[in-house]
């Protein structure tokens, strides 16, 4: 989210609302106990109306620049989506 938000007020996004959903799966290992499988992302954009393909742009850096989101696809399948929303006029 800090990546985003970094990334929005330089591409001075106007935002309206912001919501990540995150998910995963865990497997069961034996008697390691249970392994982290693979992880899922969606961010959530709402903004204004013409500002869609700005959004997308935060998305696209977002994704290539998050140092977490590099970090967890060393370990395990990733994917990362959005949803935007343009509101107004």
């Amino acid at each position: 989210m800090t990546t985003f938000l970094y990334v929005r007020r330089k591409l001075k996004l106007p935002l309206v609302d912001l919501k990540i959903s995150v998910g995963g799966e865990l497997r069961l290992e034996g008697p390691e106990g249970y392994r982290l499988t693979s992880m899922d992302a969606t961010i959530y954009v709402k903004t204004n109306k013409g500002q869609e393909s700005r959004a997308e742009e935060c998305v696209k850096l977002t994704r290539n620049f998050c140092h977490l989101t590099r970090l967890i696809e060393k370990a395990v399948p990733f994917e990362l989506s959005a949803k935007i929303d343009c509101i107004g006029v």
